[in-house]
């Protein structure tokens, strides 16, 4: 029997359709290898084109850092920084002196006084209002 499938085993091997395979099989092996080859060179062709331009714009980006217009755009944006904190501290100053100033303390004694008469009235009104109801019941 082991011979038999031994037998058998080498018709196939020699069999034309078998060695016809064999060959389409290391074809298509070969074929598979060259388009991985040029693949390869292509991505590597790619990768340098990549980082080429990479280094180009990084160049490109330090020279405009280094350019006048840029340092002229560094200075013009550091100037209004200066200013806009130049008029919030003269704001914050004003509001400061303001409210320590003759004016904003007789305004505040003002609103004091007034509220306190406010309060005076709406606490006489409801004392009145108190004697009016006390009476009502004792009328009652």
């Amino acid at each position: 029997m082991a011979n038999y499938v031994t037998e058998v085993t080498e018709e196939i091997r020699n069999s034309e359709t078998y060695q016809s395979i064999i060959k389409q099989v290391q074809k298509t092996a070969e074929e598979a290898q060259a388009t991985a080859a040029e693949a390869a060179v292509q991505a590597k062709a790619a990768a340098a084109a990549g980082m080429q331009k990479a280094q180009d714009g990084l160049e490109a980006g330090v020279a405009y850092a280094q350019s006048e217009e840029a340092q002229a755009a560094i200075a013009q944006a550091r100037s209004r920084v200066e200013s806009a904190t130049s008029q919030a501290r003269s704001h914050v100053e004003a509001g400061i002196a303001y409210t320590q100033s003759e004016e904003a303390q007789a305004a505040m004694s003002k609103a004091v006084a007034s509220a306190q008469v406010a309060a005076q009235s709406a606490a006489a009104t409801a004392q009145s209002a108190a004697q009016s109801a006390k009476g009502a019941a004792q009328a009652g």
